[in-house]
């Protein structure tokens, strides 16, 4: 348990979310900046910051904590130096780091582990090993899963209810814990509420009025079944659940905060939300799902090019502003924590106070993801509409791409210019060091600085070149010759090497008889002029005499071929390029990216990892911090897994998604049947659909968790329609959410599913029915970049298809409990707060709706005939004889005061819904 958390009104911050603000976030901070003197070993002041008891206790000189109190809370103001004393006494905290413990005071001083009131400070907790082999022993989720015998129903059930409930497996295992409680599972729900229920289930949309007739004059098996398979093959059934799934893969189409002057967007994050759409439409087999979304380009034989799409799962998280280890572990906790319920991410700093993952595992799994990295140039996955718009897109792209290939033309071309122009400083630079302060080379008279790239190479050409060498004798022999001794002697000196060299080229040889050098500047100078005749061809005449002299031939092979020294190759223009050229490209790169991302007529691409060319294993990371090593760690799987190690040719991506999905893990399958048993009956077989580990809770019913896993995997082969069907289909799914009294006293909490539970409606089911209800909504229009779903014009697309911001959340999505974007969320928190009804009042998406209702009514002579109309609009159903009879009460009184523009046709069709019959399911 987390202790003194504190919570806002109307939200619901996971233990999960505490424990991991406070083992990522604040313990590591705590460590770096204040045990050295405020800890067991020293405790200055009195004051202790290793324990949460400590903390609250204070110094000596009384409390520095306020919970949830920053202005009041002195540990506060001495870290801001506000005040006479400043801490840490040998440097100022940074603002992110400032803002992280002010958090943390606001949250309530949370503290997960070592140093809370349930785990106090000790060095006697088992070790890892000894953890792994206990936890596989007696921990129920690492245990395999396997079917399990069907209770037997006992005698005294009612005879329909026998007849009901003995058919399907799911049933059986939740009458017989029911019965054995002494409570009976409640009657069928109504075929109006029935038919409601499973489309808003399948497909967060409401049924047609149609259907909803066609269902309650025949609510017979076959036409129940029929119906759910129609909703099953539906494009609208893969959105609704793709919906789901992009909760748990922390969609968003930004990256966060920017920096840099980059675009926050995500460009192509659309293509990775359409891939999940027609991922569960064509119902792939959920281990083929998750293999593709961790490794699809790992894949052999080689996916189709639209299947690229699918590691958007690994890469539209945030960015943390470019802090790669950061960006790492949020892939680490996605794939651990995501897809099998394992918290991984918190031994980041130290082994796991509770799980049984070490440091060694963690830093097993960086190894993996640092050995990938994101391509500067996405893969195209599709081809370009054949519109008008589409030649307009290439024809702009040319021009952007053309300009970006001219820059860095021209910063080449200025760098090797520069460079053969500072060809003698180089020289010089090798043969007589000069002093560097900080490490960096020396800036010469001009302004021109040393290019380390340009130098490096230099050296290792002239490195233990002999004094004979045709080219470099003379400079080798001469440079090696003291300053004062050169330039007294010179001529002597000079015609003694031109004799010793063997072979001595040529242009070599002419230069040096001809400049007389009497200095290492001078012999500098000589070799300046030989590397420009060379390494500046740019006309076909100089290109003509060098390849038709065989001394300036051999003089370019040296000195004027790419590669060489002062002619870098043309892919290496960064590392020759100045701030404001480097500036300048990176405007007109987001000028190609924002062309490809926002401009229409483009072709789609995928936001995709690639392998390094060269992986690479992980250090630990001592405390977290990057900057202390600790032991090389070779990348594997936890040793809870397995531990095996990945293929070293490889980043090992695939290697782990084999182990995800491989059916003798016990995680994956309980952690996603639980996942989509939750979203269909409003309640997990595990409270804690993201933590299956040693904090978790235990299943209320393991038995036909495990039955179902098992079957999911082996009968079903990971077909996720199968699962739905089981589900649906059973009697348990369709039972009404009224329930006896005598049942609601003895299961207050439903746990053993004595009735259905009435659920609100999630913001994108919410919204596409006030556009099903205005008639605007087109259910043929999807997928494509993302739109405002507060924008009235966009009313003929389906929520899911909104723009998401991580950063600019909307009001109105927060107060209808949108998951948070920026981490895997398994299910939605669920509120109840005013701000919902307001927006029901006062939301222009709800007044635009309402008028668009009223316009649909037909017959404008007939009041009752409209309100029955308007009633089949909203509620799929007829008005009752009362409520018609209360309505035209209600109009006669206020048709008299309604203004033209929102007259009582659209006041009442608001009123319908802002009820709980449009807003609740049965």
């Amino acid at each position: 348990m987390l202790a003194g958390s504190a919570f806002a009104v109307g939200t619901k911050v996971s233990f999960q979310d505490e424990e991991r603000f406070f083992e990522t976030k604040v313990r590591p901070l705590l460590v770096n900046n204040c045990y050295e003197c405020h800890s067991e070993d020293i405790a200055e002041a009195g004051l202790r910051l290793d324990s949460r008891q400590s903390v609250l206790k204070g110094s000596d000189t009384g409390a520095v904590v306020e919970l949830g109190d920053i202005q009041k809370s002195k540990i506060i103001t001495v870290i801001k130096a506000s005040g006479e004393l400043a801490m840490p006494p040998d440097g100022k905290l940074t603002a992110g780091e400032i803002k992280i413990l002010e958090e943390w005071v606001a949250r309530g001083l949370p503290w997960s582990g070592v140093g809370s009131k349930e785990t106090p400070i000790s060095n006697g907790s088992d070790s890892i090993p000894e953890r792994i082999a206990s936890t596989k022993k007696n921990h129920w989720s690492f245990q395999p899963i396997r079917r399990h015998e069907l209770p037997v129903l006992p005698e005294d059930l009612p005879v329909h209810l026998r007849e009901k409930w003995s058919s399907n497996r799911i049933d059986r295992f939740l009458a017989g814990t029911m019965l054995k409680q002494g409570i009976q599972p409640a009657e069928e729900a109504s075929p109006h509420a029935l038919i409601r229920r499973l489309s808003y289930d399948l497909t967060g949309l409401p049924p047609s009025v149609d259907d909803v007739e066609a269902f309650v004059a025949n609510p017979s098996e076959p036409a129940y079944r029929a119906y759910a398979e129609r909703l099953l093959d539906s494009t609208q059934h893969a959105e609704h659940w793709a919906r789901h799934w992009l909760d748990l893969a922390r969609y968003a189409d930004t990256i966060g905060y920017a920096f840099g002057g980059q675009s926050n967007k995500s460009p192509f994050a659309w293509t990775y939300r359409d891939w999940v759409v027609k991922a569960f439409h064509d119902d792939v087999p959920y281990n083929r799902f998750v293999t593709l979304q961790v490794a699809a380009d790992r894949i052999t034989p080689e996916v189709p090019r639209k299947d690229l799409a699918a590691l958007g799962f690994l890469t539209v998280g945030r960015t943390f502003r470019g802090n790669i280890h950061d960006i790492i572990d949020d892939r680490i906790d996605l794939v651990t924590r995501g897809l099998m319920g394992l918290s991984v991410a918190c031994a980041r700093c130290h082994d796991h106070k509770y799980e049984p993952i070490g440091i060694d595992d963690y830093y097993a799994l960086h190894g993996i993801f640092a050995s990938t990295e994101t391509p500067e140039e996405l893969p195209i996955i599709g081809e370009p509409p054949q519109t008008e718009e589409a030649s307009e897109f290439a024809e702009k792209m040319a021009e952007l791409a053309m300009n970006l290939a001219d820059h860095e033309r021209a910063i080449y071309d200025r760098a090797i210019r520069e460079a053969v122009a500072h060809a003698p400083d180089y020289l010089i630079e090798v043969a007589r060091p000069s002093e560097k302060k900080d490490g960096r080379l020396p800036q010469m008279q001009d302004g021109y600085e040393m290019r380390p790239i340009i130098l490096g190479r230099l050296e290792r050409l002239l490195r233990n070149k002999s004094d004979t060498h045709p080219i470099l004798g003379p400079w080798v022999h001469l440079s090696n010759v003291p300053d004062d001794v050169f330039s007294s002697d010179a001529d002597k000196i000079l015609k003694q090497c031109v004799e010793s060299v063997p072979n001595l080229n040529t242009c070599v040889e002419q230069e040096l008889i001809s400049a007389k050098p009497h200095s290492i500047s001078d012999l500098a100078a000589v070799y300046g002029r030989l590397i420009a005749k060379v390494a500046l061809d740019e006309n076909d005449e100089a290109k003509s005499l060098i390849q038709q002299s065989e001394d300036l031939h051999s003089l370019w092979l040296v000195f004027g071929k790419a590669g060489t020294p002062f002619v870098v190759l043309e892919n290496e223009w960064k590392s020759v390029s100045k701030r404001s050229e480097r500036d300048e490209h990176s405007k007109r790169k987001r000028r190609v990216l924002a062309h490809q991302a926002d401009a229409r007529g483009g072709p789609p691409r995928a936001m995709v990892l690639v392998d390094k060319s060269k992986p690479t294993e992980s250090f630990v990371f001592l405390r977290g911090s990057p900057g202390r090593q600790g032991e090389k760690i070779d990348r594997r799987v936890p040793h809870i897994l397995g531990g095996e190690f990945v293929d070293k040719r490889t980043s090992g991506r695939l290697d782990l998604a084999e182990m995800i999905v491989d059916p003798k893990n016990p995680l994956t399958a309980r952690i996603f049947v639980n996942w989509v048993w939750t979203h269909h009956f409003g309640q997990g077989l595990i409270a804690t659909p993201g933590d299956i580990g040693l904090r978790g809770e235990p299943p209320s019913h393991p038995e036909l968790l495990d039955d179902l896993a098992s079957r999911f995997v082996n009968d079903g082969k990971w077909s996720v329609r199968c699962l739905h069907r089981e589900i649906i289909f059973s009697q348990a799914w369709r039972q009404a959410s009224t329930a006896k009294q005598d049942t609601v006293a003895s299961d207050p909490e439903n746990m053993y599913y004595s009735r259905s539970r009435r659920r609100r409606l999630s913001w994108e089911s919410w919204r596409d029915s006030l556009l099903m209800a205005a008639g605007t909504l087109q259910l043929n229009e999807g997928g494509g970049p993302g739109m405002d779903p507060l924008d009235p014009r966009n009313g003929a697309r389906r929520t899911l298809y909104s723009w998401v911001d991580r950063q600019d959340v909307p009001g109105v999505l927060r107060a209808f409990d949108i998951a948070n974007p920026d981490t895997t969320v398994h299910v939605r928190s669920t509120t109840l707060v005013p701000q919902q009804g307001l927006v029901m009042l006062n939301s222009p998406l709800v007044i635009d709706a309402a008028k668009k209702v009223a316009d649909r009514l037909s017959d404008e002579s007939n009041t009752q005939a409209r309100i029955e109309q308007l009633w089949k609009i909203v509620f799929a159903r007829s008005p009752q004889r009362d409520e018609i009879r209360m309505v035209q009460a209600w109009i006669e009184k206020s048709e008299d005061l309604s203004s033209d523009d929102f007259g009582v046709w659209p006041q009442l069709a608001q009123a319908l819904m802002s009820t709980a019959e449009f807003q609740y399911v049965d």
